[in-house]
């Protein structure tokens, strides 16, 4: 278990433990950990979880909307290229594009 992990854990188990900022090893007794506080533990880090996830999706929504508004990508296609057995051995994985 990380530091940030013990930490997190002994603050849901004594939230007024005094922690000493030169310790780095905690001993955690695991009997202490009731199901509510381990309920608080698992709620709190899903709720970081779903932050990060809705942080990069508007992270995402705000590129796309750049590029957008940048007219830059306007004329973009994509293309998708089939290479059969014979012109693979003819070029050997040179490709052309002709605009």
């Amino acid at each position: 278990m990380g530091l940030r992990e013990q930490l997190d854990i002994i603050k849901i188990i004594d939230p007024s433990a005094q922690i000493s900022p030169t310790d780095s090893e905690f001993i955690i007794e695991l009997n202490c950990l009731t199901d509510d506080k381990l309920k608080q533990k698992r709620s709190k880090q899903r709720k970081l979880q779903q932050k990060a996830l809705r942080k990069k999706q508007v992270k995402e929504q705000r590129q796309a909307r750049k590029e957008r508004l940048s007219g830059l990508f306007l004329n973009e296609e994509v293309l998708s290229l089939k290479v059969t057995e014979e012109e693979e051995e003819d070029h050997e994985g040179d490709v052309e594009v002709l605009m």
